[in-house]
């Protein structure tokens, strides 16, 4: 080998070495850049997991302040106790989910909207049949009233 094409090898060599070291460098860059958006991701996901969290909790407390209400529907009383069971199974679930699942943190979130809605009717029902059942108690001991006073006038109509 000649002198000269010594040096071009060398040349050659050094451009070869400056640019793996650019793209290494690129690349660690790369590298260091997605994981810490990976990181923000996971930390954004923890704290929605632990907001959601709280809502199953609250809405699990909601539902024991429900077992106190006077339930005489024994259909909705264990739709009620259903959906409490499944508020329970839905936080157990939620607790041992992976803050990085995502796409199952979205699901129980989804969850817990219908969970909502469906407990905010079954109290529109109770309330509404509660109601229905305080009017007629009302309306039972207003006609008994009236019964009674029937059976009296007779009563006396039948003495005379």
């Amino acid at each position: 080998m000649t002198e000269e094409t010594k040096k071009n090898n060398s040349a050659l060599l050094w451009v070869i070495l400056v640019v793996l070291l650019v793209a290494l460098g690129a690349l660690g860059y790369l590298y260091w850049n997605q994981n810490t958006e990976l990181n923000e991701l996971v930390e954004q996901m923890t704290i929605e997991k632990e907001e959601l969290q709280e809502e199953y909790e609250d809405l699990a407390i909601q539902f024991d302040g429900y077992q106190n209400m006077d339930i005489r529907n024994d259909s909705l009383q264990d739709l009620l106790a259903r959906e409490q069971q499944r508020v329970q199974d839905l936080l157990e679930e939620l607790r041992q989910t992976k803050a990085s699942n995502a796409r199952r943190i979205a699901e129980l979130k989804k969850e817990l909207a219908t969970v909502r809605a469906v407990m905010k009717d079954y109290v529109r029902q109770i309330d509404s049949l509660n109601a229905t059942n305080q009017r007629l108690t009302a309306e039972n001991i207003q006609v008994r009233r009236e019964n009674q006073q029937v059976k009296e006038q007779n009563s006396q109509l039948s003495t005379l």
